[in-house]
């Protein structure tokens, strides 16, 4: 099966504290959680034994290395 559409890289962002005071650091936690309709169907389809060919566009970054390492990991093809 053929996808298009968005891999992306959501960043969850939460204070530890309920108080946020502006022009100063704010203690919390970072979860990068990987998101996109597409990603997320093509990876539900690899994991039922399908292999499906996901067509979309990845940033040349942190977010970018970060999906494609997790995509090569489930054993899925990268193409430049």
């Amino acid at each position: 099966a053929v996808i298009v559409g968005a891999m992306v890289l959501d960043i969850h962002a939460i204070p530890s504290s309920g108080l946020l005071h502006s022009g100063t650091t704010t203690p919390g936690s970072v979860q990068y959680v990987r998101g996109g309709v597409a990603r997320n169907v093509a990876e539900c389809m690899a994991k039922l034994g399908m292999s499906p060919f996901l067509i979309s566009v990845i940033g040349e970054d942190m977010a970018g290395d970060m999906l494609l390492t997790h995509w090569q990991s489930l054993g899925l093809s990268v193409e430049e």
